[in-house]
């Protein structure tokens, strides 16, 4: 679970790991799709400050294993 603030509701919700659409690594960097309880998707990456996440336009396919 994580806090995240969501840009198409305006409100900090915490999320939970079932929510979690897609997670990718990029040059180095954890991004994760996931979708709001408001129902929009959001993108996360490490270093992201909530204040900055932006709105996703389409959900990722590919998913992470532990």
């Amino acid at each position: 679970m994580f806090v995240n603030h969501c840009t198409h509701c305006d409100k900090k919700m915490l999320i939970f790991p079932s929510q979690v659409t897609g997670m990718a690594k990029v040059d180095g960097v954890v991004a994760m799709t996931y979708t709001c309880w408001c129902g929009a998707e959001q993108l996360w990456h490490e270093g992201m400050k909530n204040a900055q996440a932006p709105t996703v336009t389409a959900t990722a396919s590919a998913s992470a294993s532990a």
